[in-house]
């Protein structure tokens, strides 16, 4: 008997769903909404919008350049209601990759809070949570300090992290594994993916001097923050050519040539010392008097392969 053209695509339909039973993983980002926390207190409440590419600046007021920057796909939203009546709202980013979804998480997530056993780096600081998983970065939002909104931020938190057990971890970027672990804060590392980011943590320069396509960065308990910063090109002579522009900036009161970098002395009376180390630029930034500057970079030599993989 001869097939059918429907049931030709009945049993496409069924491969199709077959192996995506098989892969376990959920294909639309929409089921990563869910309708209610199993206790069902909290519930979806109103329409779910859907932000993509340059609509994300109808929803953000001047920040959406920096999700752009690390590659922004779409925004879901969805607000939930509790039985009492608190409300919380939901975002759910879809980012290019899984190290776009670790930048912007890193970007966001403040220094303080608590950590939550959600998704990866579970961070909650009252009414705010933030996590990531995969290319998603999933933030939650209260809108008052009340002990029902801080408790369903993190409920629902739970309820969305379930849904997409499935994600794979992703991973940190390499370049993250090149900042020396001894005296490192962890919640303060932050992963970019370009100039305008680097720009807000550390105005080096208005111009992207360095050609920055990532870059990293940490404080650490001594007070100085380090900053690793990979280059396009010859990172010794962008440096040198740097040097040039920082002695046009007003905001730079002393710039030296030294036998292994630059040395930079800032109007708020910070130092930043800068060398090359193959192709990245590191750069450290801290109150003069800084110590033990020579074994940090012996540490950045001694793992520099393991960044470039």
């Amino acid at each position: 008997m001869k097939r059918g053209p429907m049931q030709g695509l009945t049993g496409l339909i069924l491969i199709l769903a077959l192996v995506s039973s098989a892969r376990g993983q959920i294909l639309s980002p929409l089921d990563y909404l869910p309708a209610s926390t199993p206790d069902g207190k909290w519930k979806k409440h109103g329409r779910m919008d859907t932000y993509s590419g340059d609509d994300l600046f109808i929803y953000i007021n001047g920040g959406a350049e920096i999700f752009h920057e690390y590659g922004f796909r779409q925004v879901m939203v969805q607000d939930y209601v509790h039985s009492m009546g608190n409300t919380l709202t939901l975002e759910i980013y879809e980012m290019e990759d899984s190290a776009a979804a670790f930048g912007m998480y890193s970007f966001k997530r403040g220094e303080s809070g608590e950590p939550v056993a959600v998704g990866s780096g579970g961070r909650q600081e009252g009414y705010y949570l933030h996590f990531w998983k995969g290319p998603y970065l999933v933030t939650l939002t209260g809108f008052d300090e009340d002990a029902v909104t801080v408790s369903g931020v993190r409920d629902v938190a739970f309820s969305v992290s379930a849904g997409m057990a499935s994600l794979p971890e992703g991973g940190v970027p390499p370049l993250v594994a090149l900042l020396p672990e001894k005296g490192l804060i962890t919640q303060t590392v932050c992963y970019l993916e370009g100039h305008l980011g680097l720009y807000n943590v550390y105005p080096f320069s208005n111009r992207d001097i360095f050609k920055t396509t990532r870059a990293v960065i940490g404080t650490y308990e001594d007070g100085y923050r380090l900053f690793l910063i990979g280059a396009v090109g010859d990172g010794l002579s962008l440096l040198d050519a740097a040097a040039e522009t920082f002695r046009k900036e007003i905001r730079y009161t002393e710039v030296t040539r030294k036998a292994e970098g630059w040395l930079l002395s800032d109007s708020e009376g910070r130092v930043v010392h800068l060398r090359c180390l193959e192709s990245i630029i590191v750069a450290v930034v801290g109150n003069p008097g800084i110590t033990g500057l020579e074994s940090v970079f012996s540490s950045l030599k001694r793992d520099l392969p393991a960044g470039r993989k």
